[in-house]
């Protein structure tokens, strides 16, 4: 019985945590200020390496900012690409938008080092982050610039991303998975508990992105989370943009192997952590996670469900909450009802990705990293 007591106990703390995030979400007002006069240059910032397939809906989508051209560039940084991608920028940009291509020297490689390159030669006052295989909304520019603004030019934005129309179940259940991770992030944010971002969709005002050397770790990706960590440190002001006409997409795996392999290279970093609330957060879920994979097997052995499907059913009904409470920003309708099934989905998975990131290599870009 003391498995059982600790398995409530820790689905109860799950529970509690998740409804705050709830509760922050529901109650957040979306933002959607068309009115202010200011105006702050903008440097839009895209590191690619091979994006080839991926370039033209993004391009066709900067193309269509409604904010003035004037008072924004785009610079893309080359982390040694083997296709055609900056020819594609050439020929869809040339004459149409101020833009320019960087290319990473030689001895440096990484989104990373792309990145902070393209941001020491950016000339705006405000940075804003998205990725080559993304497409933005036309007051995307525009509703970055007027919340910058507006609250008093925080150090850190945070944007919301979002997967493109799903195509079959499979895809309809990465996209739910990598929600809960958009969700939950946004909802600790705006409890001022800021513990996760994402780098297709960011801002960080210049002056504060050189300041921070978040080069210092050796990880291939975090150049969002780990920035953050070091920000909310040093007690610099990040904010939430909770707008539905900012909403970056970005494509989902195209299979359940892609799938993993993300999932281990975003969970690689987390052992770098040093972030109180990231630590509590990425610990709280994986310990219901495994605790629920446990209650399982021990169910079976006991020959009884009862207490599993009690467990089971509570955090499931957490786990709806934090869904129901972005309806206003993301379109999720009916896919409401798959929940359950990535609810159930999701512990194995976890558990498993989540002890292969300690060790097993992972492809990026081309490239075999350990993290």
């Amino acid at each position: 019985m003391i498995f059982w007591y600790f398995f409530f106990l820790v689905i109860l703390i799950y529970i509690c945590t998740f409804l705050a995030v709830s509760i922050a979400c529901i109650i957040r007002p979306c933002y959607s200020n068309f009115s202010i006069e200011a105006k702050t240059f903008i440097s839009v910032i895209i590191a690619f390496r091979d994006e080839e397939k991926y370039l033209s809906p993004l391009l066709s989508s900067l193309k269509k900012q409604t904010y003035h051209q004037e008072y924004f560039e785009v610079i893309f940084a080359n982390d040694h690409s083997n296709d055609n991608s900056a020819n594609i920028i050439r020929e869809q940009l040339s004459g149409v938008l101020d833009y320019k291509i960087i290319e990473l020297e030689e001895n440096k490689k990484g989104k990373k080092e792309a990145l902070l390159l393209a941001a020491e030669h950016a000339q705006g006052e405000l940075l804003v982050f998205t990725d080559a295989d993304c497409t933005v909304n036309e007051n995307w520019l525009t509703l970055f610039n007027n919340f910058y603004c507006e609250k008093s030019k925080p150090s850190m934005i945070i944007g919301l991303v979002d997967n493109f129309d799903a195509q079959g179940l499979l895809s309809e259940i990465f996209r739910l998975e990598f929600l809960s991770l958009v969700i939950t992030g946004a909802g600790m944010t705006a409890l001022k508990m800021p513990v996760f971002a994402n780098g297709a969709n960011l801002a960080v005002r210049r002056k504060d992105y050189l300041e921070e050397n978040y080069l210092k770790n050796d990880f291939s990706s975090g150049d969002d989370v780990f920035l953050l960590h070091q920000l909310k440190g040093r007690r610099k002001k990040i904010e939430l943009l909770n707008s539905a006409g900012s909403v970056v997409h970005t494509a989902a795996p195209n299979s359940f192997k892609e799938f993993v392999n993300q999932r281990i290279r975003w969970g690689s970093k987390a052992r770098a952590y040093t972030d109180g609330a990231a630590i509590f957060l990425t610990l709280l879920v994986f310990t219901v996670n495994i605790f629920v994979v446990s209650a399982l097997v021990l169910s079976l052995l006991q020959h009884s469900l009862f207490f599993f499907f009690s467990g089971l059913g509570a955090k499931i009904s957490a786990d709806m909450l934090v869904f129901i409470s972005a309806t206003k920003i993301f379109k999720l309708k009916w896919r409401i009802f798959l929940i359950p099934l990535v609810s159930i989905f999701y512990p194995f998975y976890l558990v498993t990705t989540a002890f292969i990131a300690i060790k097993k290599p992972f492809e990026w870009k081309g490239r075999k990293l350990l993290k």
